[in-house]
């Protein structure tokens, strides 16, 4: 079973929904998850060429996280 939250193309079109609902309702709550996802993408799926695609489930040596 793939770890979906890990997808590379989940998480940016997750950023682009919760951008485009910001846009409309300025919710505190979805600021706070586009700055959540947008963290992760540019911290952990950063790499020196442009982004990897997935992370595998043991990333950073934990099961899960």
């Amino acid at each position: 079973m793939p770890h979906l939250e890990k997808l590379l193309i989940n998480n940016t079109k997750l950023l682009i929904d919760c951008t485009l609902a910001y846009e409309c309702f300025r919710d505190e709550e979805l600021l706070s998850a586009i700055e959540l996802i947008y963290e992760f993408l540019i911290g952990d799926t950063k790499i020196e060429c442009g982004f990897a695609s997935s992370l595998g489930a043991d990333f950073k040596g934990m099961e899960g996280y």
